[in-house]
């Protein structure tokens, strides 16, 4: 069954762009927070991470294994094709 939109309407497809917009957000957190050039940038892009998490586990659009994926990702993102494997 389909999940419900924001706004009511039964549309997996747009459930489904919300996913992949979340964790593609959180692989960028991650990424920032690991290449951050100080420690205060570096918090603030974990913060960021955690609370893309957070917004995306709440409102059904990530499940845990999408964050690891996000993990994943900003590991590719950071250091190539090789890193997530």
């Amino acid at each position: 069954m389909p999940r419900r939109c924001s706004n009511g309407a039964s549309n997996g497809g747009a459930v489904m762009n919300k996913r992949h917009e979340c964790i593609e957000m959180l692989a960028q957190a991650l990424a920032l927070a690991v290449c951050a050039r100080d420690d205060d940038k570096a918090e603030r892009a974990s913060d960021l991470a955690v609370e893309i998490a957070g917004i995306g586990l709440e409102r059904g659009y990530i499940g845990q294994s999408d964050i690891e994926t996000a993990k994943a990702l900003a590991l590719v993102e950071l250091y190539g094709e090789g890193a997530g494997a």
